[in-house]
């Protein structure tokens, strides 16, 4: 994947409910990835985000980053989301943003080697290799117009943990 829509269009057909969702991203690189959606298809019956949304985008944002980070590395794998969570301290009112980052790079190494161990001989992308990814614990907050969820991947268990970030 070279460009931001060549990946937008990726994670649409591969994970088809993020086109219902409206997701798109706004930026992505091997350093950040940031997808936003807007709140009309996210809503719940208080007209806020539907928490399922904004933890469904806030795991995707991890995903894409590691999705993004591993093209890199000749490493035969699959990527799998096996667990996630998430604390809502106050609803989100308006469109929203979820916001993956690499804090330490020799996390991302520690990870990567993590992986190596697990590779299995004969195993490609397009086949279930076995492993599991650790999704991001993530924190919403406030009720101001935009809101971001951000992945910190960095963290001595897995490339990415819970951030309790400042929200404007």
């Amino acid at each position: 994947m070279t460009s931001r829509e060549e990946l937008e269009d990726y994670i649409h057909r591969q994970i088809p409910i993020t086109l219902a969702m409206g997701v798109r991203i706004q930026q992505a690189d091997v350093d950040r990835v940031v997808l936003t959606a807007p709140l009309a298809p996210n809503i719940n019956h208080r007209e806020t985000v539907f928490g399922g949304s904004a933890a469904a985008i806030a795991t995707l944002a991890a995903w894409t980053l590691i999705l993004v980070r591993l093209r890199s590395v000749p490493l035969r794998a699959r990527l799998v989301i096996a667990e996630n969570s998430m604390r809502y301290t106050r609803p989100i009112t308006g469109d929203f943003s979820a916001t993956a980052e690499v804090q330490d790079p020799d996390e991302w190494h520690a990870f990567l080697s993590g992986l190596q161990r697990k590779e299995k001989p004969g195993c490609s992308r397009r086949q279930s290799c076995g492993w599991t990814t650790p999704a991001s614990q993530n924190s919403a907050a406030d009720s101001s117009p935009s809101h971001s969820i951000t992945s910190d991947p960095a963290s001595s268990r897995h490339p990415l943990r819970s951030l309790r970030p400042p929200f404007r």
